[in-house]
């Protein structure tokens, strides 16, 4: 047997089950990715338990110690289901070894199956088994060591593989079918594909871009009659034999149906799904001119409102608290135009911030380093105080913060902005409000031990349909007037509508636009 499942650096993993009394058809070929712990001592384990191969093939004398915290990956002659067994080698009455055992499909998502330790038949046989059922095919399974130290002699080396076996081998019968999946009857929202091994038949919803699932209904019928319908013939989704509702949306799901439940060969689907898409739109202020004042943007999906408020009701809010954002009357945010040379005689009316940059000494406004936001070119600081000399010209002595609000916006999702120069050791706070002013979730950017901050955008961002406004305000605020500027750009706001999707087909005789398709049980 030889070494050959590896998965482009993922971890695979090993299948502990117990067979009971049903007969192992499929044994363990392969194994992959693995560390051999120690034991409790910290000594290596002797070489006769140290070899991989030792965990292939069926039960017999040979094993291999995963010592303590360590993992085996091993494979099979391909997806496997059923019921999985892993035998634990233990001589005689001994503490508990135990181990955590996981499956997966593709070697990079997992799904934990349960513990299997040494306690079946403990006392009275070398070889102690495990049972978990599959609920789904797996081709890669992980066993990781969790036995407790403090219970073993230093001695010993934690949970030994004997072998790993799984009830059958998962056969597809005939090529998968995939059907479009359609919303809004226009809109190409993924796909539904559909096949069936031996034993059951397979349907799974995948959606494609933005698009993600809230709720699905399937059913499954011998005849397009038995399917859900009104009087009139339009479908009744609420009514499919198979419906679940996500939340989170989820972007694939299966639904697995057993073959002796359908009294016949030819079916017909009816495959539903409520989804949503995520949109956004972003906010750039290219259309604005340096110091002009913004108090409203205009997107597709509303308004969002710029203010300045006071900082201070706002400093020690804990999560819960209700928020004083009232708006500091007549002051909004400015925009601030970028990258002007401190030998322009417009550098002394800096609106923002200064840069230090080693073929000028200082630049305005510049975004040295996007950080992968994108931001750059005009952006928007805080309100002006012509009160103050130059280069100093900003609110934050008046404690005052911005605030974004978004209340306008349609089905509002979450949003994004880049915040930008937030350095020089101060501590800049973005709290995240709901309707009524309540803080709902709150960042803390800073303070760094220099300067490397200067010019450089930070991402932040937020996804509630709770949210509504944000509070920005940082340690300038407190008076330390020696700090200069900081400014935010490419303001997002995110919002999704809900759509009804249906997998491509037959209309049904009714004036709705819901479908159904046909399917031929195949013969493995």
């Amino acid at each position: 047997m030889s070494k050959q499942l590896s998965k482009t650096g993922v971890i695979a993993a090993i299948v502990l089950v117990t067979m009971g009394t049903v007969e192992a058809a499929e044994w363990a070929t392969s194994y992959g990715s693995y560390i051999q712990g120690l034991t409790k001592g910290g000594s290596a384990l002797p070489t006769g338990r140290s070899d991989p191969n030792y965990a292939l093939g069926p039960t017999d004398t040979y094993f291999f110690g995963l010592g303590y915290g360590g993992f085996m990956e091993l494979g099979f002659d391909g997806p496997v289901g059923g019921e999985l067994t892993v035998f634990e080698e233990t001589w005689g009455n001994y503490p508990p070894e135990t181990a955590d055992v996981y499956g997966s499909k593709d070697g990079t998502t997992w799904t934990f199956l349960g513990t299997a330790d040494n306690s079946n038949g403990l006392g009275s046989a070398k070889q102690h088994p495990s049972t978990f059922s599959l609920d789904t095919c797996y081709s890669y399974i992980r066993i990781n060591d969790t036995t407790n130290p403090s219970l073993h002699g230093s001695s010993s080396d934690a949970f030994d593989v004997n072998s790993v076996s799984a009830e059958y081998l998962c056969q597809d019968c005939g090529e998968p079918v995939e059907i479009p999946l359609i919303a809004g009857q226009t809109m190409d929202a993924g796909t539904v594909t559909v096949y069936n091994d031996g034993e059951f038949l397979y349907v799974t919803y995948e959606t494609t871009g933005d698009w993600h699932m809230t709720e699905t209904h399937l059913h499954v019928a011998c005849d397009p009659a038995d399917i859900p319908q009104t009087k009139k013939g339009n479908p009744i989704p609420g009514q499919f034999d198979y419906s679940e509702t996500h939340d989170p949306g989820v972007e694939s799901y299966e639904v697995k149906i057993d073959l002796d439940d359908l009294q016949c060969s030819d079916v017909y689907i009816a495959a539903h799904a409520v989804v949503e898409q995520r949109d956004k739109e972003c906010i750039d202020f290219e259309e604005f001119s340096e110091y002009d004042d913004v108090s409203t943007v205009s997107t597709e999906f509303g308004d969002v409102s710029f203010y300045m408020a006071s900082s201070n009701p706002l400093v020690g809010l804990s999560i819960g608290d209700t928020g004083n954002l009232t708006p500091a009357q007549g002051m909004y945010p400015v925009v601030a135009e970028g990258d002007t040379g401190s030998g322009s005689p417009e550098y002394t009316g800096i609106v923002a911030f200064t840069v230090r940059d080693s073929g000028n000494p200082y630049r305005d406004d510049w975004v040295k380093d996007d950080g992968g936001t994108g931001a750059g070119g005009k952006l928007l600081t805080d309100s002006l105080d012509l009160s103050r000399t130059n280069l100093l010209q900003h609110a934050y002595s008046q404690y005052l913060a911005i605030v974004i609000d978004m209340s306008d916006i349609e089905e509002l999702e979450g949003m994004s902005l880049a915040g930008i120069d937030l350095d020089w050791t101060e501590t800049w706070k973005f709290q995240f409000f709901d309707e009524n002013n309540v803080l709902i979730h709150e960042e803390t950017v800073g303070p760094a031990a220099d300067n490397s901050g200067d010019g450089v955008a930070i991402p932040i961002s937020y996804s509630s349909p709770e949210v509504s406004k944000l509070a920005i305000w940082g340690s300038m605020n407190l008076g330390e007037r020696e700090r200069i500027g900081y400014a935010i750009d490419n303001v997002c706001v995110y919002s999704s509508e809900d759509e009804t999707a249906w997998g491509e087909g037959h209309d049904f005789p009714g004036s709705s636009w819901g479908m159904y398709f046909d399917f031929g049980i195949k013969d493995c």
